[in-house]
């Protein structure tokens, strides 16, 4: 699991430095601290359900989501997650799906979500 996690926080460290993203855009871990601190929310997440169990495994699930898209390094991204076994979901934008329709299909062929 550790290792999904390591996978999918640099490809998501990838993208941010691809498509430009710039500091003012994100959010720092102390931010987030401080915020819950100010709003009185505890930090830790416990969920109010189990996790759900599948072969009686318990596993974790995370959702890799992409919006603005498609663009010009779609393609290496989704490189990145085929590699790794990774499946998304693209939120994609009309003139940039009309700009990148082969990008678009590409992303159903290899079994991601678009929306």
């Amino acid at each position: 699991m550790k290792n999904t996690s390591l996978i999918v926080l640099v490809a998501v460290v990838m993208l941010s430095a691809l498509t430009g993203c710039s500091s003012k855009q994100t959010v720092s871990a102390s931010t987030i601290r401080e915020v819950h601190v100010a709003a009185d929310i505890p930090i830790s997440y416990t969920p109010k359900e189990e996790p759900v169990k599948y072969n009686n495994e318990t596993r974790k699930v995370v959702y890799l989501t992409f919006d603005d898209g498609p663009g010009i390094y779609t393609p290496q991204v989704l490189d990145i997650l085929n590699q790794n076994h990774i499946h998304a979901t693209f939120f994609l934008v009309g003139p940039h799906a009309q700009q990148y329709p082969k990008f678009v299909s590409l992303e159903l062929q290899e079994g991601d979500y678009v929306g």
